[in-house]
Parts: C-alpha cells; structure tokens; sequence
C-alpha cells in the first residue's frame, strides 16, 4: 500500500503555522497505519540499517518469554547494516497487551552514544529487574535516525510477548514500586 500526502500553502503565514505542526502528524500517520505497526509489517527490507531479530534471555543467557517480577532481563537486537549508518539510536518499549506503554527508553536516553555501525552486530538492553506485576506484554524495538523523533529506519511492533508473574498483590497498576509506609 502506498500512500501519499502533498500539501501547497500559498500564504506564508500558514505554511509556517504547518510546518510548525509537523510533528503533530505523527500520532495520525500511526492511526492510520495501526494495524501495520500492530502486526509488525512496517519495515522496509531497502533500508540502509534493519532490525533482523530480536532475543529476550535471562541472567543464565537461557531465552525465554516467561518471567517473575524481580528476575532480570536481556532484549539483544541483531542489525544488519548495509552501509554504514552515522549516529543510530535503538529503542526498546515494553506494552501491556492492550497497548498501554509500561517502559520505553533509547540509546539516547541512556547516554549509550553510538557514532557509526556498518555490517552486522548486536546491542543489548539489560533490565536488572523487572518490576512489572503479573499480566501478558509486548516488545517493541526499533532502530531511529536521532533520539528525539519517532522517524525509524526499522520498526519490529509487537512481534515478542512475554508474560509476567508475580507474587505481590500491589491492589493494581502494572508495576511494583518498592514503598514502605510510616507513621510519625
């Protein structure tokens, strides 16, 4: 499916008032392309840099999609990189089932500055525990042109589950806050 959207201002006024908004447009380009990013169909195999799989392993390096809240963690992202890519940014997101994002972070984000990648490899993001209570949830990776935008050179949606037990009963929410009440 392709789609295009082509806009012509004639006043200077409004061109700059759009141009402004731009970035505005990308909760509506991920509407209308949701079912898409749902699946995990956007990627584009003619990138110059994509994501070519995703392994999600314990502390022992076993993989596995079964977890306690508590237990550590490993999202490793393999990449193939057909030339050679200047400042790449990856990005991992943790969703609940019905979408609602739990955990997102970057390399950006983590000051894991990466100058340039070219060929094959790997990076891993290391969870030391996960705090998330008991229920079913998604990763999400993605490999981004800077750390600011949502504009991907790849994007691998909701593609890996993992499910979370867990023996706290918190009363609800999705993570398990370490708190401790006092009276004074």
């Amino acid at each position: 499916r392709c789609n295009s959207f082509l806009f012509f201002f004639n006043d200077t006024a409004t061109t700059e008032i759009y141009t402004l908004s731009l970035h505005d447009a990308l909760p509506i380009y991920q509407q209308i392309y949701a079912d898409e990013i749902k699946k995990g169909e956007i990627s584009n195999q003619d990138l110059k840099i994509r994501i070519t799989g995703i392994r999600i392993y314990d502390g022992e390096h076993k993989e596995r999609y079964r977890y306690n809240t508590d237990e550590e963690m490993y999202v490793e992202i393999s990449y193939l990189s057909t030339e050679e890519v200047i400042n790449p940014v990856f990005r991992v997101q943790i969703l609940r089932e019905d979408g609602l994002l739990c955990h997102g972070t970057n390399t950006t984000r983590g000051n894991f500055k990466i100058d340039r990648i070219s060929g094959e490899g790997k990076i891993t993001l290391h969870y030391s525990k996960i705090i998330l209570l008991e229920g079913n949830y998604f990763i999400n990776s993605a490999i981004l042109k800077d750390g600011y935008s949502d504009i991907p050179y790849d994007i691998h949606g909701r593609r890996y589950r993992i499910s979370v037990s867990s023996k706290y009963s918190d009363g609800g929410g999705i993570a398990n806050m370490y708190t401790k009440w006092m009276v004074d």
